[in-house]
This record gives structure tokens, sequence and C-alpha cells, in this order.
């Protein structure tokens, strides 16, 4: 799942947050891209610069635009769901 917070103006931040096998949820990727100056574009914590930036979240910015179909109980479990 991703996150992005919409609070700030002048920083853009999103996470990727995965559920991990002791079944909690643990940030995996963290970008923040600062929008006055100084202008920075963290990974992780890392300043990548602006070109390597672009480079490496290109696909999470793309991912992001397009939602995971969702299915119904119906839809996974069919006619077990109709069983006594």
């Amino acid at each position: 799942m991703w996150e992005h917070d919409v609070q700030h103006a002048w920083v853009k931040r999103s996470w990727y947050v995965v559920l991990n096998s002791d079944g909690g949820w643990e940030t995996v990727l963290e970008l923040e891209r600062g929008y006055t100056e100084p202008y920075y574009y963290d990974i992780n914590g890392v300043d990548v610069g602006k070109e390597k930036w672009e480079e490496l979240t290109a696909s999470f910015y793309e991912a992001t635009e397009h939602e995971i179909p969702t299915k119904t109980l119906t839809d996974v479990f069919g006619e077990l769901l109709e069983a006594n």
C-alpha cells in the first residue's frame, strides 16, 4: 500500500508500506521532495539529486496512478459462501 502526505504545500512525501511476515506494517520506501530552496530529493533519507530522483521514482509514481482492482467476498470465495 502507498501513502501520500498532503499536509504541506512545500514538500511531497510518499511511503510504500507492506505487511511483513510478522503481521506488522513496515515502511520499505520513503520518498521526500522539497519544493523550496534548498531543493532536495530524498529516498529513504538520502539526497539523490533531481536526475536520479526522476529516474528512480518514475515507476513508483506511475503505479500510484492505477488503482488495484478490488474483489468482493463472492469473487474470492464463490461457492464456499453458499456451503452450510
